[in-house]
């Protein structure tokens, strides 16, 4: 917020930025909160979490353009004669507006399409038993999680549960991401002390999270949150949404992100809805023409017709099949 001769500039999380002089008005350019809102004679300047310094010509306020220099949130702005920026780079930038600035192009940000398939898994090797099997092992498959009481990976992902998805976790800890899925257990078990758990993806910050009362910890937690989603560190992300307190919040990302296996194991280890997460991923399965992954899905809600349904849209037929179809109307 800043107050001047031209009216009374204020940045808002919603991205927008109200100013109030004789008259309102409300600027939107920005995709990610307001952090600063600066006045100079020629412009009204605003920075945010998106990295980008906007500028909007006096006196109608129209969009100038955008500065995209910083690599990280532009927390500070200030008039000096220069333009003085500053950011979460641990740069101080000084900026003449009338040489040095140059219409360059908003930042690219996050999108469902270019991250879809494109983020590599916290849980790779449980991929096999849904998207590298062939139709014949598949259809095994959903005979043995039918049949079968034994506690097998399988029967572990498709009649999910806190306990299970514990023991799924502990399947792939050797992989990639340990530190990450560490703190989804270990989070999961004592969220009302969250606070107290040591987040160690960033060291400088790990040694001084003990010492945060809870509200700061998680204001902290939050902010470096936005940050890594930004740089496109899902995973980062959502570590911290976890320290704030808000699974949801990973759970509705990965989803976005067409990450069904990270958002059933997450909200199965912080007592979320995982039905919903299975039909979903149901409907995914079907678009792919995935009809015998599907049907496991439809198995783990409990929705046996709804399986059979899929499984009838298989182009071929074999004795398993018949053998489920047989199992599948009993129920």
């Amino acid at each position: 917020m800043q107050l001047s001769e031209q009216g009374l500039a204020v940045g808002s999380q919603d991205t927008n930025i109200s100013v109030h002089s004789e008259s309102f008005k409300l600027l939107k350019k920005h995709t990610r909160p307001v952090l600063a809102v600066c006045w100079t004679p020629k412009y009204l300047c605003s920075s945010g979490m998106d990295h980008t310094i906007q500028l909007w010509s006096l006196p109608d306020l129209t969009a100038k353009g955008n500065i995209r220099e910083h690599l990280g949130a532009v927390r500070f702005l200030r008039w000096a004669n220069a333009l003085v920026s500053g950011s979460d780079d641990q740069t101080v930038r000084i900026w003449n507006l009338d040489s040095e600035f140059k219409h360059t192009k908003p930042p690219k940000l996050p999108t469902s399409k270019k991250y879809e398939g494109g983020v590599k898994s916290l849980l790779g090797s449980l991929h096999f038993y849904v998207y590298q099997q062939n139709r014949e092992e598949a259809l095994n498959s959903i005979l043995a999680l039918l049949t079968c009481e034994e506690q097998t990976t399988q029967n572990k992902l498709f009649r999910m549960s806190r306990e299970n998805a514990q023991l799924l976790v502990e399947e792939v800890q050797a992989e990639n991401y340990r530190v990450e899925l560490e703190f989804w257990v270990k989070g999961s078990q004592n969220q009302g002390e969250v606070s107290g758990e040591v987040i160690n993806l960033d060291k400088d910050w790990s040694d001084l999270a003990p010492l945060l009362g809870y509200r700061q910890f998680q204001h902290e937690c939050f902010k470096k949150a936005e940050e890594a989603f930004l740089k496109r560190k899902l995973h980062k992300a959502g570590v911290y949404w976890l320290g704030a307190g808000v699974p949801s919040k990973v759970v509705e990302m990965y989803l976005d992100k067409h990450m069904h296996l990270e958002a059933l194991v997450l909200a199965a280890l912080w007592n979320l809805d995982t039905q919903s997460i299975y039909l979903k991923w149901a409907e995914k399965l079907q678009k792919s023409s995935k009809h015998e992954q599907a049907a496991k899905c439809f198995i783990a809600v409990n929705n046996y017709k709804a399986a059979l349904e899929a499984l009838r849209q298989c182009s071929c037929e074999s004795e398993t099949i018949e053998r489920i179809k047989c199992v599948l109307s009993n129920h």
